[in-house]
């Protein structure tokens, strides 16, 4: 428990748990995100030739839009959100502190090689989403 709250978890819930002692601490993170990071959500997010207007649910490179399904669009946000950081297969940190959790690192990795076929253009070569070996994944300011 100790290492997860360190590693950036908010609260934790031991089992046997009450049903609403767990709603009640879902509220209560809930209200925090609600607080304070309203006003810095991002309607847009721009980088590099890639552009995500989150509200449309739209995804744009070089000014052609391309199709994301939902996981897809879920990990760029999560990725052009966190430029330059490692995002772990298992979980992975959102700009509010907040934390994602995949089920599997199975799903991500084919998440992660649909999303370079779309948007690098040598897919082979990654430029834009590159991968930290037994890691996860990192999305690049720069060119390498």
């Amino acid at each position: 428990m100790v290492l997860m709250l360190e590693i950036g978890a908010d609260d934790y819930v031991t089992k046997p748990y009450r049903l609403r002692e767990l709603v009640a601490r879902i509220r209560a993170v809930l209200r925090r995100r609600r607080g304070d990071d309203q006003e810095d959500i991002d309607e847009e997010i721009v980088r590099g030739n890639i552009r995500m207007d989150i509200d449309a649910r739209r995804c744009f490179v070089d000014g052609d839009e391309i199709k994301l399904r939902k996981k897809e669009f879920a990990l760029l946000r999560l990725l052009l959100e966190n430029p330059g950081r490692v995002l772990t297969a298992m979980s992975s940190s959102t700009g509010s502190g907040a934390t994602t959790t995949w089920a599997t690192p199975r799903p991500s990795t084919c998440t992660s090689s649909a999303l370079r076929t779309l948007i690098e253009d040598e897919p082979k070569s990654p430029t834009h989403i590159t991968t930290v070996r037994g890691v996860g994944y990192r999305y690049e300011l720069t060119k390498p």
